[in-house]
């Protein structure tokens, strides 16, 4: 037994029956769980970084775009041009070239109309 004069003590410890799992973590609310809230912070950066560049698409880069296709489309043609169309679909406005070519022609078949034309442009009104 126990007998104090003879020098026995008595420890009392707290110790747990099973072993604790060192691999445990501990239970945290999930709002403040530290690694939650990096990864929260890591897409909510993305988020925001595909939210400016979307805004920027719609609102900058697209119209701009647009009115850059605008200018570059060929001109339609004016109520006073001739237009062929080939047998693939595309279209041909008459250029200057072709009309110079059609006034050379004009003025080597008549060439007193020709004069008299230049005559009302100079500021004869009197056509001959």
């Amino acid at each position: 037994g126990f007998n104090q004069e003879r020098g026995d003590t008595l420890n009392v410890t707290n110790a747990a029956f099973t072993p604790e799992d060192p691999n445990a973590l501990p239970q945290t609310p999930i709002y403040k769980d530290p690694t939650i809230i990096a990864i929260l912070k890591d897409l909510s950066r993305y988020a925001i970084f595909l939210i400016i560049a979307w805004m920027t698409w719609t609102k900058l880069l697209q119209p701009l775009f647009r009115k850059l296709q605008e200018m570059m489309r060929p001109p339609e043609p004016l109520p006073g041009e001739e237009e062929e169309i080939y047998e693939e679909g595309h279209h041909h406005v008459h250029g200057f070239d072709h009309k110079m070519e059609q006034a050379r022609a004009l003025a080597k078949s008549d060439p007193k109309a020709v004069a008299n034309v230049i005559k009302e442009w100079v500021g004869g009104s009197e056509p001959r």
